[in-house]
């Protein structure tokens, strides 16, 4: 504690300091930060605290979200045009250009952006390290105002496994002397680390007068915090080790019980929630054993995720959606909703640069699942599909190649000048990519030697501002020019 002290006597005269509270679980680390708050309470600061949760660890900024919604002071029964107001007011408080910091920001915490504010023209990864600077532009900032103590909860998921026998009995022996209460913890366990009055009263169906009497008696007995007033307040586990305690109480049937009602409660009385957290949806659908449900929930939470640049995020929900999809019984539409999946898959891995560039891992399976279908047209279009997905991926051009030879082979056999220029538009982005013009010229030409009436276009499925976007234009201008005159550059 004296060391804690130290290191905020340093914070409050500019030093800014970083402080990695290690150990093992129970031994006293929220304890200890408790304590720290309880010294400094009496000292002009903002203190904000976000905790780690297993139904959250695949939303795309999750604790940042927390953070902002703690230290914008947000109620939670703002409509979405005063939330953005006051976020305006805060922005601009600290300094920064409201121009570019209401529309990254908006984005990433679910507002609608007015339509003041020009459209953004960065590219994805652009957008992402203006965002992480505003961010951080942003706490600075602030923190020239008064000091800022942001307090991390770095469990993350369930950790009952690694509880010692003796805490798990003790927790669990102090959940026991609560009596009714007990119940209200349990069913808070189900919804998560974090949870409001309004959703745990909905889903416990508990009588509004009963339920705060036992909420109280929950942060009487300190296993919670709270904040706010009922039926405004929201509430939080204040150790992970507390909630796995509660939630390995249930009977499993119970759990699937209550995260079935927890999914119903939140999309029909709780729209917006749903609407802006597909990946929590999703979690207590697949928990409920909902697989269908899981599934649509899980390939949503994968497109916003990709959508907000949150490619980690977005790859976690597509192998979770991929997982839900091969417990479904087989059938063609399964199949080809799993490519569609794979290659969806595929296409965020190779956006990822956190780290080493890595292969594909289901290349295989995505092949046989596209032979599967009898529709060679089709399987054109989804080979040509999995052709983009690899194309890029860390050092994938040989298995491109293999991939595009494939999509010739076939689109051979089907014979119609659109798979054609599909097949050929495959060869000439490997070919470029690899430095072989020679290879990339033969395929470039090759599809005004395969009909007098030549396909209009390539049918390349890459987003614009790409090399084979520019690729594409290139081979549309040359096979719709009447004189076939362009040269290959």
């Amino acid at each position: 504690m004296r060391w804690l002290l130290n290191r905020w006597e340093r914070t409050c005269t500019g030093q800014g300091q970083l402080v990695p509270v290690v150990g093992e679980p129970g031994i006293g680390k929220s304890r200890l930060g408790d304590e720290f708050r309880s010294c400094v309470r009496d000292n002009p600061h903002l203190w904000v605290e976000c905790a780690g949760d297993q139904f959250s660890q695949s939303a795309p900024f999750h604790a940042v979200t927390q953070i902002l919604n703690q230290g914008l002071g947000w109620r939670g029964d703002e409509s979405p045009k005063e939330r953005v107001a006051h976020l305006e007011r805060n922005l601009e408080l600290a300094g920064l250009r409201l121009g570019e910091a209401v529309p990254l920001i908006a984005e990433m915490l679910g507002l609608p952006i007015p339509d003041k504010y020009p459209p953004l023209v960065f590219t994805s990864d652009q957008r992402r390290r203006r965002l992480l600077a505003t961010l951080t532009a942003w706490v600075l900032n602030a923190a020239r105002v008064q000091p800022i103590v942001l307090v991390l909860g770095g469990e993350g998921g369930s950790v009952a496994r690694e509880i010692p026998a003796t805490l798990r009995d003790s927790l669990t022996a102090r959940l026991d002397r609560l009596g009714p209460a007990k119940e209200v913890a349990q069913i808070a366990a189900v919804i998560g680390r974090e949870f409001s009055f309004e959703l745990l009263q909905a889903v416990g169906a508990i009588d509004e007068g009963e339920l705060q009497v036992a909420l109280q008696e929950l942060v009487g007995a300190e296993l919670i915090y709270a904040r706010g007033v009922a039926p405004e307040a929201t509430y939080q586990f204040k150790h992970a080790l507390i909630q796995d305690a509660a939630y390995e109480a249930l009977l499993k049937t119970e759990r699937r019980e209550l995260h079935l009602r927890v999914a119903q409660t939140i999309t029909q009385k709780l729209p917006a929630v749903a609407e802006e957290q597909p990946e929590l949806i999703a979690r207590h659908w697949a928990e409920a054993g909902a697989r269908e449900l899981a599934l649509a929930a899980w390939k949503k939470a994968a497109e916003a995720a990709f959508e907000r640049r949150a490619f980690k995020e977005a790859e976690e929900a597509y192998r979770q959606a991929l997982a839900t999809i091969r417990s479904l019984p087989e059938s063609s539409e399964r199949d080809a909703q799993e490519l569609e999946l794979v290659i969806r898959s595929f296409k965020c891995c190779r956006q990822r640069n956190d780290g080493p560039p890595r292969k594909p891992p289901t290349l295989p399976h995505a092949q046989t699942l596209a032979e599967k279908t009898n529709n060679l047209a089709q399987l054109v279009v989804q080979m040509a599909g999995l052709f983009a997905a690899v194309v890029t991926s860390a050092d994938y051009y040989p298995t491109a190649s293999a991939v595009a030879d494939r999509v010739l082979d076939l689109a051979n056999r089907e014979g119609s000048p659109a798979c054609l220029g599909t097949a050929h538009a495959c060869h000439v982005t490997v070919s470029y990519f690899r430095a072989d013009l020679t290879s990339a010229e033969k395929h470039f030409t090759a599809p005004l030697r395969c009909s007098s009436r030549p396909a209009r276009s390539f049918l390349l499925p890459w987003g614009p501002g790409s090399a084979t976007e520019a690729i594409r234009r290139g081979c549309e201008v040359f096979l719709t020019s009447p004189e076939n005159e362009c040269a290959w550059r």
